[in-house]
């Protein structure tokens, strides 16, 4: 469970790959968006600041690839702040049995997958 403050939550999330550029630099690499959404957990704490449970929702296709069958091992979490900066979050899709972290719609028509994310990592 992470602290978070509440302007965070339901934010959009832009997801991508490291790249590099034409001077062969590491850059980001945008693929998809998702978006962030909070559930609230337990009790305030003393400072009255709530605990909540991550989650990114986007679509199954960005972390499985329908056509080869195969999960995406992980991706870039690009993250903008109230101060005009951006951060990237490394994230992995695979335990280490190589079996997806996230969840998946069962209808295979649908195309949603959600990431629970530990705010903490």
């Amino acid at each position: 469970m992470a602290l978070i403050p509440p302007a965070y939550l339901n934010s959009v999330v832009s997801i991508g790959v490291e790249g590099k550029n034409e001077k062969n630099e590491p850059i980001f690499k945008s693929l998809a968006t998702g978006f962030l959404v909070g559930k609230s957990v337990g009790e305030k704490n003393q400072e009255g600041q709530q605990a909540f449970k991550l989650f990114v929702v986007t679509n199954r296709h960005v972390f499985y690839n329908k056509k080869t069958k195969q999960y995406i091992r992980g991706v870039l979490f690009r993250l903008n702040t109230t101060e005009n900066k951006s951060h990237h979050f490394r994230i992995s899709l695979l335990n280490t049995e190589n079996k997806p972290i996230w969840s998946m719609h069962k209808d295979e028509k649908v195309d949603l997958a959600i990431l629970p994310i530990k705010g903490n990592e």
